[in-house]
């Protein structure tokens, strides 16, 4: 006959195992395992927990608290955590730990988790991989305290394009700088094909009828981006005009919908440098900038960018602001960027 204590083992062992197998999880499931298996803990002895301690801590969607839970047990079980998460006890105290493996961090990362995130980016302590710093960069996107931390830290070789709707003036300036460096290099953006005809007519007809919604529905599926991303660009005068360019309307017509897009209205002088923006982006580098923002598979349609040397690492993009009356004073001199 099968003993109680033996019982609930194989019963823990039995829920753990279904749950981490997979991920993906729905946030009720999420909710419902960690009180299962929090109620477990309260009856298991200590063998049947360590039994299970390892595979929670490997997987991204274990709610913290269990993670804490085995922390706080004591003796093997905290043991587990603390080898896994490189001395830490909790998730939340990981980030602070330079001890932190390699597979420690990305499931650390793969949590998803904003204020983890934040934590991770912050944290000079750790060394940041190449897969981790691109997660981080795509979260920053939909998070602009993480793009903010992710901006400030000249010790991170990433790439800051992603993260353009948060950067400030002179990080704009060495985005754009290091975009059109690329497109020069793949050969600029005269081989792309034509915008499609008619879309500048029918998106200046949605914003003068006051549906902007519908503007910015039309301009997702022309970018192939999520809507949320897109409204964001819509928002924000400059990047609006460089996903225009992106879609080879024409600066005069681009102009219009600028006009019309912008509440209360954009002076004389503003919508002037966007003009020059406009007349002295290349499409290829806006289309770069714009995929990167929204996250779109249409990257891929202006090939493969410059290296991670030339255009990831903090010394060349920050340095290209630094140049701004240099090396690419030819360029930024038809481009007047101050608000």
């Amino acid at each position: 006959m099968v003993s109680e204590s033996k019982e609930r083992e194989r019963l823990l062992r039995s829920i753990v195992d279904q749950f981490v197998s997979r991920t993906g999880h729905r946030p009720s499931d999420v909710q419902q395992f960690e009180r299962l298996v929090c109620g477990l803990f309260d009856v298991a002895e200590d063998k049947a927990v360590v039994g299970v301690a390892e595979a929670l801590c490997r997987h991204p969607e274990t709610p913290p608290a269990l993670i804490a839970r085995l922390g706080a047990r004591g003796g093997a079980c905290a043991r587990v955590v603390r080898e896994f998460f490189g001395g830490a006890a909790s998730v939340e105290d990981a980030p602070s730990r330079p001890e932190l493996s390699r597979e420690a961090l990305a499931t650390l990362v793969a949590r998803g988790e904003n204020g983890l995130l934040r934590a991770l980016a912050a944290s000079r302590k750790l060394r940041l991989d190449v897969a981790a710093l691109r997660v981080l960069a795509s979260a920053g996107r939909d998070d602009p305290l993480l793009a903010r931390i992710l901006l400030g830290r000249e010790d991170l070789d990433i790439d800051p394009t992603p993260l353009f709707l948060t950067a400030n003036e002179s990080e704009r300036t060495a985005i754009l700088v290091s975009a059109c460096r690329g497109a020069l290099m793949l050969g600029g953006g005269e081989s792309l094909a034509d915008g499609e005809s008619g879309l500048a007519a029918q998106i200046e007809s949605l914003i003068g009828a006051g549906e902007k919604e519908g503007a910015i529905s039309l301009l997702a599926e022309a970018l192939d981006a999520p809507k949320s991303r897109m409204r964001k660009i819509f928002c924000d005068e400059e990047a609006l005009a460089l996903a225009l360019v992106a879609l080879a309307i024409d600066a005069e017509a681009a102009c219009r919908i600028l006009r019309a897009a912008a509440s209360p209205g954009l002076a004389a002088g503003r919508l002037q440098r966007l003009r020059n923006l406009m007349r002295s982006t290349p499409r290829r580098a806006a289309l770069r900038i714009i995929a990167a923002v929204v996250g779109s598979a249409r990257a891929e349609a202006v090939g493969p960018g410059p290296s991670q040397e030339s255009l990831a690492s903090p010394g060349p993009w920050r340095r290209a602001t630094l140049r701004r009356s240099g090396a690419g004073e030819g360029r930024q001199g038809k481009m007047d960027r101050s608000a």
